[in-house]
């Protein structure tokens, strides 16, 4: 099943064209990563993906609904109930520590459910401290948390790995595939990294 397809979009800023007639599909538990040079648009592509920006033209679907014309409150309702978003800035509440950092994600408070992802991910020995003192490693891996809680069917992902070193990213792109195995969770990830690019399924260049 196709979660995500974008048919021939395309994106312009004062009327420069950032990139043309792009098409991807995300399909179920697998990972698609989009890889371009600092500047291609990887981003903007990622935004359109998470029904965040508009394309200029082209077809956006999300679980086969078209969302090019949906209204606003439809849209936000998509985001909700579908979708998962991993910043590579993580965008963690520092003061908070990393189980209510986790707990933010879930409209239902489920304490057991939190400590079980927790543990999945390795981070449950840090339920109780703060996100300032955590790793980059450590950080993304409560950021993955955090978008997995509230059980979406796709995690959008921008530059997830961007601030890890080797093992760390290599780590982390184990947990998406494991999301994809364990969770059929789908994933679908902005990178400028080659490693990135070839550990997933399906790559699209901008």
């Amino acid at each position: 099943m196709t979660l995500i397809e974008l048919k021939n979009v395309s994106k312009s800023f004062n009327n420069k064209p950032l990139f043309k007639n792009i098409s991807l599909n995300l399909n179920e538990s697998k990972i698609t990563t989009i890889t371009g040079s600092s500047g291609s648009g990887k981003t903007t592509l990622l935004m359109m993906a998470g029904a965040l920006l508009s394309p200029s033209s082209g077809d956006i679907y999300i679980m086969e609904n078209k969302i090019n014309s949906l209204k606003e409150k439809t849209l936000k309702q998509y985001r909700k109930s579908h979708i998962g978003f991993i910043f590579q800035h993580f965008n963690l509440f520092n003061t908070l520590n990393a189980y209510e950092n986790i707990s933010i994600g879930s409209d239902i408070f489920n304490k057991k459910e939190i400590l079980k992802i927790m543990d999945d991910l390795n981070i449950l020995h840090l339920k109780n401290e703060k996100v300032k003192y955590l790793s980059g490693g450590e950080k993304q891996r409560v950021a993955i948390a955090r978008a997995i809680i509230k059980k979406p069917k796709i995690i959008i992902a921008d530059e997830p790995t961007g601030n890890l070193d080797k093992d760390n990213t290599k780590n982390i792109m184990n947990i998406f595939r494991d999301l994809c195995d364990d969770y059929k969770i789908s994933c679908l990830i902005a990178t400028h990294d080659s490693f990135v690019a070839d550990y997933s399924d399906f790559n699209v260049g901008v």
